[in-house]
């Protein structure tokens, strides 16, 4: 059996790398893409018949700003609770989608603290990680 290179974070709310995007839209019926790469022109972003939100984070920055992760995690959560299928990636889908997917389920209610809500989603998708501005930004935004 084949595992598929997307992973449901909760129902109907994925994560994957930028390479695995347009396969987890095909197969789930992805309704909203949230793209977490800073890295990219948001008009080099091939157009989809989907909504498509460019929520750009720093990867491997030393200061990442509050207001750029919580604008990010606003994005996924607020089209989640609308009842839509929803996406979210990065480059390679492990450091800034591992980010967004704890402080998805800190706004959720779903996780009682960061590394709760860390290790919640390296059940899902076990090669999630966080750097330590990652961290530390969550930890402010989640006391």
């Amino acid at each position: 059996m084949n595992e598929k290179p997307y992973h449901a974070l909760v129902p109907n709310l994925y994560m994957c790398g930028a390479q695995e995007v347009n396969q987890l839209i095909q197969e789930q019926g992805i309704d909203v893409v949230v793209d977490l790469r800073a890295e990219i022109d948001p008009a080099e972003l091939a157009p989809l018949n989907i909504t498509r939100i460019h929520a750009p984070l720093e990867d491997h920055s030393m200061g990442m700003e509050e207001s750029q992760m919580k604008e990010a995690i606003h994005a996924v959560v607020t089209h989640h609770q609308s009842g839509k299928k929803v996406a979210f990636h990065c480059g390679a889908g492990r450091g800034r989608t591992g980010a967004v997917a704890v402080g998805t389920l800190m706004e959720l209610g779903l996780a009682s603290d960061i590394d709760h809500a860390l290790s919640i989603a390296r059940e899902a998708r076990s090669v999630l990680k966080m750097n330590e501005a990652q961290r530390a930004t969550l930890m402010r935004l989640y006391p």
